[in-house]
């Protein structure tokens, strides 16, 4: 029984001492840690950002589309939508 005893109390002490070694670790490495964690945080913004060039992205295209339609109601032709090029191209076809 005393030699249970003797290492009940050698692993306590065992378990003191790196609980002690464990919070000295992180109060010398707290910079590092919010480090990290300001790190991480730029890496979700980031992330957000790139999400919301996506959508800006596709709302462009949508405008540029709605834009093209109104226009081609009033019969005018977007060169982003058909260049002069392709016009001229497609009435060289179209005769030849």
């Amino acid at each position: 029984m005393n030699s249970t005893l003797l290492t009940v109390s050698e692993n306590e002490r065992i378990l003191s001492k790196g609980l002690d070694e464990m919070a000295k670790h992180i109060s010398e490495h707290d910079s590092e840690i919010k480090m990290f964690s300001g790190t991480s945080m730029l890496l979700t913004v980031n992330e957000h950002n790139m999400q919301l060039e996506r959508a800006l992205g596709e709302c462009r295209r949508e405008y540029i589309l709605i834009d093209a339609n109104l226009n081609s109601q009033k019969r005018i032709l977007q060169p982003h939508i058909i260049t002069p090029a392709q016009i001229v191209k497609q009435l060289r076809a179209s005769q030849g």
